[in-house]
């Protein structure tokens, strides 16, 4: 068998150009199998410190929540349902039972968060003072005699005449609302017999 040493280099040449083909292509395989491992890694630790700071989220957002729900507490204890304090204001008031109405009417009111209430009132009109002033007497007696309502007092009184010439008697009525008595401000209307 005769070789032709023409053939021979340019064999020799191929083999060679393939070699070092498969070395660079082996290189870059590695090369992309090194930066694929890096690039996990660093995805790894960014998941492992989004987790991390997730769990710092939900334990700060518990502490948030118990935070919140302790001042919703503290408020609960301290607020005045003032629609429920005029329930027991509307429950409390002494009613005539000759006319079937109440025997005084709050015109208007102020109340503080301490629960202290002012109240302007009149009589309804009458001929006869005394029946009146025993009106705001009864109705200082009642919500001195509630369970919801303590301290009732009228510091001053006016009076006036009406154009049938009747009289009415005007007057300012301070009382303090118990909070813990909230429960109770569904009792019964007070009813006083007319004398």
């Amino acid at each position: 068998m005769s070789y032709d040493t023409k053939k021979f280099p340019m064999l020799l040449v191929i083999a060679f150009v393939l070699a070092f083909g498969t070395g660079l292509a082996y290189a870059y395989l590695y090369s992309q199998a090194n930066l694929t491992a890096n690039r996990l890694s660093v995805i790894d630790r960014e998941i492992a410190e989004v987790k991390n700071q997730l769990e710092e989220s939900k334990t700060s957002t518990s502490s948030s929540a118990q935070t919140a729900a302790q001042a919703l507490d503290i408020i609960k204890q301290t607020e005045i349902t003032w629609s429920g304090v005029m329930d027991a204001v509307q429950k409390v008031i002494p009613l005539d039972l000759v006319d079937l109405r109440p025997m005084v009417e709050f015109t208007t009111y102020s109340g503080q968060q301490n629960g202290i209430l002012t109240f302007n009132g009149h009589t309804n009109p009458s001929t006869d003072v005394r029946f009146q002033l025993d009106a705001i007497a009864n109705t200082i007696a009642t919500f001195n005699s509630s369970p919801v309502f303590t301290n009732a007092f009228v510091p001053s009184i006016s009076k006036s005449v009406d154009q049938d010439n009747q009289t009415i008697l005007s007057f300012v009525f301070n009382v303090s609302y118990k909070r813990s008595s909230a429960a109770s401000a569904a009792e019964d209307t007070t009813t006083v017999p007319r004398k």
